[in-house]
């Protein structure tokens, strides 16, 4: 920051003391583009948009957007500052501020009349450009980080205060000559300004904020068109006097509240409304069938039906499938169906009367007797979710089932296959111990 500040108070300064001693307006149109300046050598980029509003607006109605929405608090501060004034003096217009040695008068007012809408853009592009760039695009942005939009906006208008010190030390706004009371007195003006100006860069952009900025240099002069009398005492009317910044801190108030209330109804517009809460693809919730047939529907490394997966893609997983797991593969949680009961005899004659092994849902013994499933981990309703969750946290994947034999051969070597075992690993492990020891199997590693 300490770039900016060199350049902008550097160079600015010396600009306004070449004011001072050629008065020459041609120094301070100068000592305008300094803050921009000393951005630039902060090495701030940012191109500014002159609309920033939504792209749905006409093109022939953004100006106008733009330049009403930029200009409103300006007239709203002339407006009270003639309310304010009225009580205790009637406006008396002259054309003395029009006086030229070119042309009377008379015509100088009516092109100022005719051109009036026009100044404020013409000021924004002679200077009033340049110092919103350094002032409101780059400085009170990042003051904001720390202090706030509102409080890096009064520290930026005292330091905007300070900045105009050589020119109104020479004269320019009080007609004080070497008077460093007037920095003081232009320091609350400043404040409340530089709220305005904030309020609305922040709705409308740095364009905006040189709209609002080029009307006040170019606007205010009505004032004192109104009331010649009063120039004298610009100290305490007008738009620099105490009657000015008091005036232009309630335009500033009204002006962030109105802005912010409006920022934010922006931002809900262009936020997209929430969508409703969809059914999640979560396998623990889906039913048996539609698990399965999913299962069945994919073939390993392709992305459709067809077999054919595009070069360079990984095949997809299933929802809730893992990265490095087998197919179907779930991720820790309660399986997606509960478990169903399992007949206690791997074969054996049917209620049917047939060899076939029985379904592994059935409940009937083979003479046609209900039968009640054993106690077991393979039997009854699946545990708590928490409980498994803590069996299964940290799991990669499922262990084979090859190391369920191992481990249950090394651990208990002289009892029979548990419950959790399917038939056909039971009825495996049965063959082995009949035709091996017990001693030989302990050390198999499957």
């Amino acid at each position: 920051m300490y770039r900016f500040l060199l350049v902008a108070f550097g160079v600015g300064w010396l600009f306004q003391v070449a004011f001072g001693f050629t008065k020459s307006t041609f120094w301070l149109a100068a000592a305008m583009w300094t803050p921009a300046l000393g951005a630039l050598a902060e090495g701030h980029r940012v191109m500014p948009k002159w609309w920033p509003g939504p792209k749905t607006t006409p093109p022939r109605t953004r100006f106008l957007k733009l330049f009403i929405g930029s200009t409103w608090p300006v007239l709203l501060w002339l407006a009270l500052m003639v309310l304010a004034t009225l009580p205790f003096y009637l406006p008396s217009p002259t054309l003395a501020p029009f006086r030229h040695p070119l042309y009377p008068a008379e015509v100088a007012a009516a092109l100022w009349i005719a051109l009036a809408p026009l100044l404020p853009l013409g000021v924004a592009f002679l200077g009033a450009f340049g110092e919103e760039y350094g002032w409101r695009g780059y400085l009170t942005p990042k003051l904001a980080g720390r202090l706030g939009w509102f409080w890096a906006s009064v520290l930026v208008g005292i330091i905007w205060a300070v900045w105009h010190a050589p020119s109104i030390l020479f004269g320019y706004e009080y007609g004080w000559y070497m008077r460093p009371e007037g920095v003081l007195l232009f320091v609350p003006v400043t404040c409340g300004v530089a709220v305005i100006h904030t309020a609305v860069y922040l709705r409308w952009g740095v364009w905006g904020a040189a709209l609002t900025h080029g009307a006040v240099n170019s606007w205010a002069v009505i004032y004192y068109v109104l009331y010649p009398r009063l120039l004298p005492d610009r100290w305490l009317w007008g738009p620099v006097g105490l009657q000015g910044a008091a005036t232009a801190w309630l335009v500033a108030a009204l002006t962030w509240i109105y802005t912010k209330r409006q920022v934010r109804s922006l931002q809900r517009r262009r936020t997209p409304a929430a969508p409703p809460p969809a059914l999640v693809d979560d396998p623990q919730r889906r039913s048996r069938q539609e698990y399965t047939s999913a299962l069945k529907r994919r073939r390993p490394g392709t992305d459709d039906d067809s077999g054919r997966r595009p070069p360079g893609r990984p095949s997809p997983r299933l929802p809730g499938e893992r990265a490095g797991c087998g197919l179907g593969v779930l991720p820790p949680g309660p399986p997606p169906f509960p478990r169903m009961p399992r007949s206690p005899r791997p074969y054996g004659r049917s209620s049917l009367g047939t060899d076939a092994p029985p379904d592994r849902g059935s409940s009937v013994s083979p003479d046609g007797t209900p039968l009640k499933p054993p106690p077991g981990p393979g039997f009854g309703p699946p545990k708590p979710r928490a409980a498994f969750r803590r069996r299964t946290a940290g799991a990669p994947c499922s262990p084979p089932p090859c190391l369920y034999l191992s481990v249950f051969i090394k651990v208990f070597p002289s009892r029979r296959p548990p419950a959790f075992l399917s038939p056909l690993r039971r009825r495996a492990l049965d063959l082995l111990r009949s035709c091996c020891r017990v001693r030989s199997i302990r050390r198999l590693s499957f």
